[in-house]
C-alpha cells in the first residue's frame, strides 16, 4: 500500500502545538465557571442554611490553578482558612445528627455542568484542526 502521509504528519505537528495554546483559555474558563458556581452555591446555601448558618455561605469561594504539563483544575467550596463557619460546611452539605444533608454544592455544580462544556468548546474548539 502506497500513499502520501504528508497530511497526517502535518496534522500531528499541528496537534503538538495545541496543548500549550489551551492552558490559558482553559484556566480562564475554569476561573469563570468556578466563580459562577461558587456564587450559585452561596445563593442556594443562603436559603437552606437559615439564620443559624448565615455565616457559612460567604465562605464558599473558588480557586482555579494549573500549568502546562500538569493538571488544570478548579476547587469550589467552603474555604477552611475563613474560619469555623467554613468548617461547619461539612455538616450543612452532608448533614449531621442535627440536620439532614442540604447538598447545596451538588445542586450548584450539577446546574453548572452543561455550561462548562459549552464554555470550553467556545474557548478552545477552534484550536483543534
Amino acid at each position: 500500500m502506497n500513499g502520501d502521509v504528508s497530511e497526517i504528519l502535518a496534522l500531528a505537528a499541528d496537534l503538538s502545538l495545541v496543548g500549550p495554546k489551551m492552558v490559558k483559555p482553559v484556566l480562564g474558563v475554569l476561573d469563570e465557571m468556578g466563580n459562577a458556581t461558587a456564587l450559585a452555591w452561596r445563593g442556594i446555601a443562603e436559603v437552606s442554611s437559615g439564620e443559624t448558618g448565615r455565616l457559612y455561605p460567604p465562605t464558599i469561594d473558588h480557586t482555579a490553578r494549573g500549568t502546562f504539563g500538569g493538571n488544570l483544575e478548579v476547587e469550589i467550596g467552603p474555604n477552611a482558612a475563613l474560619g469555623a463557619s467554613a468548617r461547619a460546611g461539612r455538616g450543612y452539605e452532608f448533614g449531621s445528627v442535627n440536620q439532614p444533608p442540604h447538598l447545596d454544592g451538588l445542586k450548584a455544580t450539577t446546574a453548572a455542568e452543561p455550561r462548562v462544556g459549552k464554555a470550553l468548546d467556545s474557548a478552545i474548539g477552534f484550536l483543534i484542526p
